[in-house]
């Protein structure tokens, strides 16, 4: 199944590329708190993230990849308005949770009432950071194209197709600190990417020596998944 984000642009800007999967937003969810939990030393607890991760989009399994940043004349017949869409992931969540075998059926249940209650101080930090990575994996994953298919890409036209990663508000305003403050508006900066597709990681030289590792592990040593 791929996203649909990546998807509806790839086609309607011709570009020749694979697409990524719903598998891999999921495996690069699991990747990139691992590599974040290390290198920036966070105590979250690992089992609920990757439950987290498992979970969060297995919805879309039944009512398909919703794009949440891409306007309705692009997204075509996967939009859906946020009250739609809420709706039919809890329809389709309950579907789920009743055909789960019972060891996984806790954990599921108890998963989605997190990502439902994230404003209990019990679960609020450990998803503002899970939301975080999940809008940071596109941006993240527009450089990996970059990364992994520079032969196949026209780096203008790809840059032009991709503008709404770069451009979307909501990465920024699920920041968690100043330090992803910065992190995220190095990503979503068009001309270190263009940089990056020239000179490769020596545009992440001017990020701290973490924020350095980070990007290298979860661009270049993490490949992508496609349909």
């Amino acid at each position: 199944m791929p996203r649909t984000w990546k998807a509806v642009r790839i086609d309607k800007y011709d570009l020749n590329l694979e697409k990524q999967s719903i598998y891999c937003h999921v495996m690069t969810l699991a990747f990139l708190s691992d590599s974040i939990l290390e290198l920036f030393d966070y105590d979250f607890d690992k089992k609920s993230l990757a439950n987290i991760c498992a979970f969060h989009d297995l919805s879309e399994v039944i009512i398909w990849d919703v794009p949440d940043f891409t306007p309705k004349e692009l997204a075509g017949n996967t939009y859906l308005d946020r009250s739609m869409k809420k709706e039919m992931e809890n329809k389709a969540n309950r579907l789920i949770m009743e055909n789960l075998p019972n060891d996984l059926k806790i954990d599921f249940e108890n998963t989605i009432s997190m990502l439902e209650d994230n404003e209990t101080d019990e679960y609020i930090d450990i998803m503002n950071f899970f939301w975080m990575l999940d809008k940071m994996e596109p941006i993240i994953s527009v450089w990996r194209y970059i990364n992994f298919h520079k032969s196949q890409i026209e780096i203008e036209r790809f840059l032009d197709a991709m503008t709404d990663f770069f451009t979307n508000p909501k990465v920024l305003k699920c920041s968690i600190n100043k330090d992803f403050d910065i992190l995220i508006g190095f990503l979503q900066n068009k001309e270190n990417a263009r940089e990056y597709y020239i000179k490769w990681d020596i545009v992440f030289e001017a990020l701290d020596d973490n924020s350095h590792e980070l990007l290298s592990r979860v661009i270049w040593r993490n490949e992508l998944c496609f349909i």
